[in-house]
């Protein structure tokens, strides 16, 4: 009677923890839409630049004679391709490290159109909304202009005034693309544009 007492108890409290507990994210890639706005930006500036350059961007993957899905037959023109981004940003108070966002999507292009469809995210929500941390691997000090973001110029003018530099944290995107026609492919990056994460003024004494 204890016995059966005791593991109904047990039961209980581990039903009460299942049903209290946060679900957990999935961390497999997976078929699936924007879930935060860095995801949402990479998902439209894609759109935006296939819409552009009229285009492939990224590698194929399935090409048109093992394309198998029959709203998408290769014979009238459809591929599958992959475009990959990353993206890092940084603060001033720890500037050792960075955070990296890793980008990857799938879609279907019709080369013969110029159409597209089925674009999914494939890199896991970790990967794109919360990223990882890893060592910093470039600081430009006191290149406040520069497009990799940096603290702004700091020392004293005549040797009388202490001063403290100023810092700006800036987030870029670079766009990494390949283009095919013709026979040949090419291949590039471009910069996309970035935002001003935080900025903080400099003082003198």
């Amino acid at each position: 009677m204890k016995t059966e007492l005791l593991c109904g108890k047990a039961l209980a409290i581990l039903l009460t923890f299942c049903l209290l507990a946060p679900p957990a994210r999935s961390d497999p890639a997976e078929n699936r839409q924007p879930e935060c706005q860095r995801e949402a930006a990479v998902y439209d500036n894609l759109n935006y630049m296939l819409g552009v350059r009229k285009v492939p961007i990224g590698p194929v993957i399935v090409r048109a004679a093992d394309m198998r899905d029959p709203r998408y037959p290769g014979s009238e023109g459809w591929e599958k391709y992959e475009f990959t981004e990353y993206q890092n940003d940084w603060s001033r108070a720890n500037e050792a490290t960075e955070q990296e966002y890793k980008y990857v999507i799938h879609y279907l292009f019709n080369k013969v159109t110029g159409a597209w469809a089925q674009m999914k995210l494939k890199n896991s929500y970790q990967e794109g909304c919360t990223g990882k941390t890893i060592p910093r691997r470039t600081a430009n000090s006191g290149s406040g202009g520069s497009n990799s973001g940096g603290d702004g110029e700091s020392g004293s003018r005549d040797g009388t005034n202490a001063c403290s530099a100023g810092s700006v944290t800036r987030e870029n995107t670079w766009v990494r693309w390949e283009a095919c026609g013709g026979g040949s492919c090419e291949t590039g990056s471009g910069y996309v544009g970035g935002d001003i994460i935080s900025m903080e003024a400099g003082s003198c004494g």
